[in-house]
């Protein structure tokens, strides 16, 4: 029991995290963070808590690169983010929420790069705007809305960031 103790020791010294599960707090008590080293990576399941004591995140570590889906939460316990990791790069759906739980925005990766259709919201829910990624750029047609869920503004957006603006009705 004293020689892993010691050997634990040992390997914080010199920057390496033992192998093997781990906790931290923080200043207050709380649980910070909770998880698995494995080779001297986060490797396995992984919590980490606000100092309130709520969860904060969760998900999977693989090779110490996040895997799998991911959580996240604000301080009053609401989703914050829920997204898809494939080796450390988003891959699949994703969503941000407001701390109110109102979603704020849903959107796709593929391999790290935003593709797909990307929406975004108002705190009380209304669509805010809409459009489209490819390969990580907006491209094609997009709409922007006013809080009270009126048109504002249509446009096409094309890839290198170039966009044009059209008439709204």
């Amino acid at each position: 029991m004293k020689i892993e103790i010691f050997s634990w020791f040992k390997s914080l010294l010199k920057g390496i995290p033992p192998d093997g599960p781990f906790e931290l707090v923080h200043k207050n008590g709380q649980l910070k963070s909770k998880g698995i080293y494995k080779d001297g990576q986060l490797d396995g399941p992984y919590e980490s808590y606000h100092e309130n004591g709520q969860l904060e995140s969760k998900g999977n570590f693989k090779d110490g690169r996040e895997d799998r889906l991911w959580e996240r939460y604000h301080e009053n316990g609401h989703t914050k983010f829920k997204g898809n990791y494939k080796a450390g790069k988003l891959d699949g759906p994703e969503q941000w929420s407001h701390s109110n739980g109102q979603l704020r925005e849903r959107q796709t990766y593929k391999d790290g790069n935003k593709d797909g259709p990307w929406e975004f919201f108002y705190d009380n829910g209304q669509l805010k705007s809409e459009g489209n990624y490819d390969d990580g750029e907006r491209d094609g047609p997009f709409e922007i809305f006013y809080k009270n869920g009126q048109l504002r503004a249509k446009g096409n957006h094309r890839r290198a960031k170039k966009w044009s603006m059209g008439a709204v009705p």
